[in-house]
């Protein structure tokens, strides 16, 4: 989970006494990092962000990190952002 997850998962733990993977499975904090489920994640950020890609393919590698910022965004923090940065640069 990520550092913001891991607070809350945290303050669910304190206020039940749950194990650490009872909470995050309570508050639906799993990460994704099944490709297939990355997948659709990737295909709309793609989709929604043309001019972008466009210019990545161009040469500004540097908007790699901004599309899977997108993808974060999609997938609701969910995401395993390495995994989602190699499965974007594979796609472009």
């Amino acid at each position: 989970v990520s550092g913001r997850a891991a607070s809350e998962v945290f303050l669910e733990m304190s206020s039940t006494g749950c194990t650490a993977e009872e909470g995050i499975k309570r508050l639906g904090l799993e990460q994704i990092s099944s490709p297939d489920k990355l997948e659709a994640y990737i295909e709309a950020v793609l989709l929604e962000n043309p001019e972008v890609v466009a210019r990545y393919r161009g040469g500004e590698v540097k908007l790699l990190t901004f599309l899977v910022g997108e993808v974060m965004k999609k997938s609701e923090g969910r995401a395993d952002p390495r995994a989602a940065r190699e499965l974007l640069a594979a796609r472009l």
